[in-house]
C-alpha cells in the first residue's frame, strides 16, 4: 500500500493549483520508468539472472563494436562492460532468437558472456551511445 500512496503523491505533484501539465507528465514518466525497472528486476529474479539498469551504468563506447547498431536495436541487446574476453550484455529477453544468435556469435569469437536482464526503456536509452559513436 505504501508504494501505491507514493505513486499517487508523485502523480499529484504537478497537477495541483499552480502545477503544470509538464510536471505531471514528468512525474508520470518517472513512475512508468520505475514500474518498468521493477518489472525487469522481477523478470531477472524469475530467470535467475542478474538485473542491471543499464541506462545509469557508465558504458565505455569502445566496446560498442562487438555488436552492430542494427543488431543491438533489433534484439534490444546492449554491451555494457568488458574486461579481457569477458563481456557483459544487457538484454530485454534472453530467450529471444536474435539475442541467442548474438550470444552464440560472441561466444564463437572467444567471449565469455554474462547476461543481465534490463528494461526496454533502459536499453533504448543506452543504445543512443551508438549514435555518438
Amino acid at each position: 500500500m505504501a508504494d501505491f500512496q507514493k505513486i499517487q503523491q508523485s502523480a499529484k505533484a504537478g497537477s495541483g493549483p499552480g502545477g503544470s501539465g509538464q510536471n505531471s507528465d514528468q512525474a508520470l514518466g518517472k513512475i512508468n520508468r520505475e514500474f518498468e525497472e521493477r518489472a525487469a528486476e522481477q523478470r531477472a529474479k524469475e530467470l535467475k539472472l542478474p538485473y542491471i539498469d543499464v541506462a545509469s551504468f557508465p558504458i565505455n563506447p569502445d566496446i560498442l563494436h562487438v555488436i552492430s547498431p542494427a543488431e543491438a536495436k533489433r534484439s534490444l541487446v546492449m554491451p555494457f562492460f568488458k574486461t579481457g574476453n569477458r563481456l557483459r550484455l544487457a538484454v530485454l529477453d534472453p530467450n529471444n532468437s536474435g539475442t541467442k544468435k548474438i550470444v552464440e556469435r560472441l561466444k564463437a569469437n572467444g567471449y565469455e558472456i554474462q547476461i543481465n536482464v534490463a528494461s526496454a526503456a533502459a536499453i533504448v536509452q543506452a543504445l543512443q551511445l551508438y549514435a555518438s559513436d
